[in-house]
């Protein structure tokens, strides 16, 4: 089960056991505004592991069970978008501080990223032996930890990648030619 809170912390979302997001204001105190069904096709089908809201709100980011993403309108409970399958649960998510990416991890030693509008995949990294239970950002980095007892840390910075590709393009691996010994 997830639990969030909205930036300005008026709305409270909740998952279930049973794949359902619920919805409160926090100033009623009372009955859910909104109920999203669990329902297969409709909501996860399956439990709800983790839940986010993004930047400003508007926006609730959920993984479960089913191991799929999905970004709901927390007005409305409408599906905004969602991701296939990914092979395994998804245990927990987590977005970049300014809302433009989430990443999400779980059963297949696996952390993935996509781009927050419309659930574009980015990358998915075999970061761990065994089953990752949970993730969280800090500015470009992400850090992922698993049951086999790492802490792993992810640095998205694109400038960082491309030195590091320029170190590697001079390697080549093969056999010698002949005569050459």
């Amino acid at each position: 089960m997830g639990l969030a809170w909205s930036s300005d912390g008026a709305i409270l979302a909740a998952g279930s056991t049973r794949g359902e997001i619920w919805f409160w204001k926090a100033a009623d105190g009372g009955e859910p505004v909104l109920r999203i069904p669990g329902e297969a096709g409709r909501g996860h089908g399956n439990g709800v592991s983790s839940l986010a809201f993004l930047p400003g709100g508007n926006v609730l980011a959920s993984c479960g069970r089913d191991g799929t993403l999905r970004l709901w309108d927390a007005r409305s409970g409408a599906v905004l978008a969602r991701t296939p399958p990914v092979g395994g649960y998804l245990d927990d998510l987590a977005h970049s501080p300014d809302g433009s990416k989430i990443s999400a991890v779980g059963t297949d030693g696996y952390l993935r990223v996509w781009e927050s509008d419309g659930l574009v995949p980015i990358l998915a990294v075999p970061l761990h032996q065994r089953q990752v239970a949970a993730v969280a950002w800090n500015g470009g980095r992400i850090f992922s930890a698993s049951e086999d007892g790492t802490v792993r840390i992810l640095d998205l910075d694109e400038s960082k990648w491309k030195a590091r590709a320029r170190q590697i393009i001079g390697v080549a691996v093969g056999k010698p030619i002949e005569g050459s010994q």
